[in-house]
């Protein structure tokens, strides 16, 4: 499960990598790179430059709007370049139900479109608003607050989730699970409790792992020593040093090759009827059968979305189909997808873009690149 913490300039990638993998790309990605004298632009999907080289940070657009840092101070642009809020917060983020977390000396408010502040900025720390709500710290507890920064629950939890299917996880003296309002409706008091996926979340009490569905109840028992979320109906689980996968309601339906086991909770699920699994440190792909319909030779993997996966294989990082096909020429390093029919990619020390064929859009010629979005994408020029 996403834990709170304050705001962060976050990567803004269409997908993410298993924990391990970001860590290893992290320096090489950022969402807003920071280096003195970076000078950061948009491109367009012909790849001109449709609004100038003149920031020193800039992130992705969202809703026509993009949040670009000039002299040390955050503000919004539109899709001409003109400056929709000036510059003058110390950090921001992106727009969200019409409002961005803002932050002024040590303290965050929001602000409306038009650079108001909506909530005054005296919070330790606010999220961003996901329908009507977010979550808020005042002094070192967290809260819920609404589009005012009225608090609809006081803050008195020392960590909240990310909300999923109307309830995120929350800690006070155990583990729980809070509604939009901010009532506790699950008081469990387990040991820890993760994000709900396919109307179950898996919750430890007495060092295992079961699932509970919205009411509280488990329905499936606390027996397991690990467990990963649901995804299309199935979980792996680990009892007995075995790894396997269960249905929603408990039953063994898919066994791992011998050897098989998972190692992310989160992104090892299956998707498009493909999970990965590892053998000796070493991941493939297996379908409902429990059969590698991709062998294990991938350090890391991330699970299938649209067709397309993403491997690392040595140094290399692949960006493969369902039979195990590279799409992208093996010279090209650090897929991360594909955003409005184009991916950034490494090559050399060229940051750039290129289609599922491998056909460039101009030749890997920035010094690093964000994913297009709505449009546009933020290259940060030599």
């Amino acid at each position: 499960m996403a834990l709170k913490s304050f705001p962060v300039d976050r990567p803004v990638m269409a997908t993410i990598f298993v924990a391990g993998l970001i860590m290893i790309l992290a320096a090489a990605m950022p969402a807003c790179a920071s280096a003195i004298g970076e000078r950061w632009g948009f491109i367009d999907k012909t790849g001109k430059m449709v609004i100038a080289d003149r920031f020193s940070k800039a992130n992705s657009f969202h809703h026509g709007i993009a949040r670009v840092e000039v002299n040390e101070k955050w503000g919004f642009i539109d899709k001409k370049g003109k400056f929709v809020v000036e510059p003058k917060f110390d950090a921001a983020q992106d727009f969200s139900e019409g409002l961005a977390v803002v932050q002024v000396g040590d303290h965050w408010g929001a602000i409306d479109l038009t650079g108001k502040f909506a909530i005054k900025p005296t919070f330790a720390g606010i999220q961003n608003f996901d329908k009507g709500i977010s979550t808020a710290c005042s002094g070192e507890s967290w809260g819920v607050i609404d589009h005012k920064g009225q608090f609809l629950a006081k803050p008195t939890f020392s960590t909240i989730g990310d909300f999923h299917e109307g309830l995120a996880a929350a800690e006070d003296h155990g583990w729980g699970y809070i509604n939009p309002q901010g009532k506790l409706v699950l008081d469990l008091k387990s040991q820890s409790g993760r994000d709900f996926s396919d109307g179950l979340a898996a919750v430890q009490r007495d060092g295992k792992w079961g699932f509970v569905d919205h009411a509280g109840k488990f329905v499936i028992a606390p027996r397991y020593s690990d467990a990963g979320d649901f995804g299309e109906g199935l979980a792996w689980v680990q009892e007995n040093g075995i790894f396997f996968f269960i249905d929603k309601q408990g039953k063994r339906v898919v066994n791992c090759p011998p050897g098989g086991r998972c190692r992310d909770r989160v992104m090892d699920k299956f998707s498009e009827g493909l999970a990965p699994v590892y053998v000796n440190s070493l991941g493939g792909f297996i379908d409902k059968t429990g059969k590698f319909v991709i062998k294990p030779t991938y350090e890391l993997l991330k699970p299938f979305h649209n067709g397309v996966a993403f491997a690392k294989e040595g140094h290399t990082y692949l960006t493969i189909d369902k039979t195990g096909k590279s799409l992208l020429n093996r010279a090209i390093t650090l897929p991360e997808g594909f955003a409005e029919g184009w991916g950034r990619v490494q090559l050399g020390s060229g940051a750039g873009f290129a289609d599922p064929s491998g056909k460039f859009l101009n030749y890997p010629r920035y010094m690093d690149c964000l994913q297009f979005n709505e449009g546009l994408a933020a290259v940060r020029t030599r």
